[in-house]
């Protein structure tokens, strides 16, 4: 969770959009800055909100296919055009997706995985946070289009497969200590390295107030909204 509040401060001092999957109630002091319509708990409200940014992001990639026809570039990406990056926060990623009947499921994994295969090129980032990687709370759509993997503290052979691979198995089911663990980043890094968490609260940065000066610093940001 502090690793995902270290990535939120980021993107909301960068002026993304965030969006915030708030299944345990936890990060309500959001909304009085970000809106009731980016930070949703219930999951009803939560089908309804990756609903809208899924028709979002596809109107996006619709206009990048037409920038990159009228410039004649192959491979263009939101970047190119400046576009406003937008994040996805999902916490308690497994828990919430029992909270859904079959059908239900079904839908939400969809959405995760359409944001997680198309979201890319857009600048559309889904941050999300498992006690458990497993393919019920995780689908293969979304692990295997994951660019960062983070795999925090003491964990088990059966953990480091699911995350990463089992080849990995003999070298990280150590426990590494408090507040640090093993990453993997596509085109950074060849095989899990060490990661440290963030300490937030050392540097007093663990407060509403914090992120509420950052998103106001994000918004004199400026972007192509027009994509």
């Amino acid at each position: 969770t502090t690793t995902m509040f270290a990535i939120l401060a980021q993107a909301l001092g960068a002026g993304a959009e965030v969006f915030i999957i708030d299944y345990k109630h936890e990060m309500v002091g959001f909304k009085t800055f970000l809106g009731s319509d980016h930070v949703v708990s219930e999951p009803d409200d939560i089908l309804k909100m990756l609903g809208r940014v899924v028709d979002e992001m596809k109107i996006r990639h619709e206009k990048l296919a037409l920038e990159a026809a009228r410039s004649g570039e192959i491979g263009v990406t939101g970047a190119d055009f400046q576009a406003r990056p937008v994040f996805i926060i999902a916490e308690e990623l497994g828990a919430l997706t029992e909270a859904y009947d079959s059908k239900e499921r079904k839908l939400f994994h969809g959405y995760l995985k359409q944001i997680a295969m198309l979201g890319r090129s857009c600048l559309y980032e889904i941050v999300c946070l498992l006690q458990v990687a497993t393919v019920e709370s995780a689908p293969a759509g979304i692990k295997s289009n994951t660019n960062l993997k983070i795999l925090l503290e003491k964990t088990t052979s059966e953990m480091v497969t699911q995350v990463f691979s089992n080849g990995y198995t003999d070298q990280i089911t150590n426990n590494p200590g408090r507040f640090r663990g093993w990453f993997f980043l596509n085109g950074e890094t060849t095989q899990p390295a060490m990661f440290y968490v963030p300490d937030l609260y050392k540097h007093r940065l663990n407060t509403l107030d914090t992120f509420k000066e950052l998103y106001f610093i994000g918004r004199k940001r400026v972007y192509n909204d027009n994509i």
